[in-house]
C-alpha cells in the first residue's frame, strides 16, 4: 500500500493507557499496517520513533489519569492521541 495515497483511517483504537505504553502500542499498529513483526519494524523504517517524539515524555504524558491530546508525524503516517483513542492515518 502507497502510505501517500492513503486518505482514510488506517487504524483507530482504544487503550487503557494504565496497561499499555502509547510508544509500544504506536510501534505495534505501525508494524501491523506494513504487516511486518513490530522487531523488524527499525529494519524496514528510515527514522527510529525517538526521531519523531520523544517516546518516554510520550509516555509519561498519556496516561491513564490523562485527557491528554498529542499529535505527530512518523514515517509517512500521522498519529494522533486523543485520551484513550489512538489512531493512525
Amino acid at each position: 500500500m502507497d502510505r501517500t495515497e492513503a486518505s482514510d483511517r488506517l487504524i483507530r483504537r482504544d487503550y487503557d493507557w494504565t496497561n499499555e505504553t502509547p510508544s509500544t502500542e504506536i510501534i505495534d499498529a505501525i508494524a501491523s499496517i506494513e504487516n511486518i513483526e513490530p522487531v523488524d519494524l527499525p529494519e524496514q523504517v528510515d527514522t527510529p520513533l525517538y526521531s519523531a517524539i520523544d517516546p518516554e515524555a510520550l509516555n509519561s504524558v498519556i496516561t491513564g489519569d490523562s485527557p491528554a491530546a498529542v499529535s505527530f508525524s512518523y514515517e509517512g503516517y500521522h498519529i494522533r492521541i486523543d485520551g484513550s483513542q489512538l489512531e493512525i492515518c
